[in-house]
């Protein structure tokens, strides 16, 4: 019989490597026979690949197993919340929201920081990182990646931001360069961040059995992350999910993509402002804004509940075209309260086909944190064995 050549020998050494490590993720603790049992590999192969996931600090011994008889007790096995971290950052208009989790996604570190000049985010980025590792106390080795994410159309391949209406940078940015400089060796991920939130509210929200999910995230801008059959769907260069750029209006205002009318132009936190305002120019920033929504202000509640029925419309495309079991509204929008909530699933309610009327599930997000950084750490995790 012929030998396979050594590259296809590694691919599947990598293969039960990472079938090892996902059977610990998400069943363990569990013994070394165990894991040969339930991965179908033997007994050897499981040792062996168990001694460079603990060298690799991904996972830990934990000690015997508790006394079910006579026998020997077997060393238990379960995925290290002491060795490897995972880091995330998010960035907005206002600047960056960085985390450090460890591989049980529990918080090590976080920070936020304001970013003045855009053209220097690559050092924001990598000093971020690196203040969140000097404060958990660990080393730029302990890094398993680091995911980015970013409101924006982007190049995830090169690393590069294509396009965006709510930062401020030239066309075909380097998103991940100083990174890469600052922490040589560590993979770098580049994501949109409405991508992320969606893929939070999968694994980590209340609706973790959802196979068709909808984030529709409001704030600076409008975007959205979609899961499709369970898993996140960005579309063939990566750019699904710009409802913000859906046109509701053709007579509607210019919106800073050049077209007339779009969802961001018109439901946007921004949008709503100016229209507060009246007279075109910047009304009130975003928290007092929602505030005043909150304390019943009139000219703001008509201001916002217009931009409800107009959000409605956009999901109601969505709803159409996708058919998602949940939408989840998030971003700075949630803000306003459960009233806002009520206004967009009473203007959603006429709109909607009759067959789907009452089974698409709306709500605001549940996630305990922030979905930036669990979205983002999620795929490091994901990418760095193979899920």
């Amino acid at each position: 019989m012929e030998a396979l050549p050594v590259a296809n020998l590694q691919a599947v050494k990598e293969s039960n490597r990472n079938k090892v490590f996902r059977l610990l993720f998400a069943q363990g603790p569990l013994s070394r026979v165990e894991l040969a049992r339930r991965a179908g590999l033997s007994p050897t192969t499981v040792s062996s690949l168990v001694a460079e996931l603990l060298a690799e600090r991904v996972v830990a011994e934990t000690g015997p197993r508790e006394a079910r008889g006579s026998g020997r007790r077997p060393t238990m096995l379960e995925v290290s919340a002491d060795g490897r971290v995972l880091a995330a950052v998010g960035v907005d208009a206002s600047g960056l929201s960085a985390a450090l989790l460890d591989l049980r996604f529990r918080p090590l570190a976080a920070r936020t920081t304001s970013v003045a000049d855009f053209a220097a985010l690559g050092d924001a980025l990598a000093d971020a990182v690196a203040g969140l590792l000097a404060e958990a106390g660990r080393d730029a080795a302990a890094l398993l990646g680091i995911c980015l994410g970013v409101p924006a159309l982007l190049d995830a391949e090169n690393g590069r931001i294509l396009a965006s209406t709510v930062l401020m940078l030239p066309e075909g940015t380097d998103a991940v360069g100083r990174l890469r400089e600052r922490f040589p060796g560590t993979p770098v991920h580049l994501e949109n961040d409405s991508a992320l939130k969606a893929y939070a509210e999968q694994v980590f929200g209340p609706r973790g059995d959802a196979r068709s999910l909808v984030y529709l995230d409001v704030g600076a801008g409008v975007g959205a992350g979609i899961i499709l059959d369970g898993r996140r769907f960005t579309g063939a260069y990566g750019h699904a999910g710009e409802i913000g750029h859906m046109t509701v209006d053709p007579h509607g205002p210019l919106c800073r993509c050049g077209n007339r009318g779009c969802l961001e132009a018109m439901a946007a936190l921004p949008a709503l402002s100016r229209a507060v305002a009246g007279d075109g120019t910047d009304g009130p920033p975003a928290e007092a804004l929602l505030q005043a929504y909150r304390a019943g202000d009139p000219r703001v509640r008509a201001v916002a509940d217009e931009g409800a029925r107009i959000l409605a419309r956009g999901i109601d495309n969505l709803v159409a075209l996708i058919n998602p079991q949940v939408v989840v509204l998030g971003g700075e929008a949630a803000g306003f309260g459960p009233d806002f909530l009520a206004a967009v699933r009473a203007a959603l309610r006429p709109l909607a086909l009759g067959a789907g009327r009452d089974r698409v599930e709306l709500r605001f997000s549940e996630i305990p944190g922030d979905p930036v950084a669990l979205g983002g750490a999620r795929v490091v995790l994901d990418r760095a064995f193979g899920a």
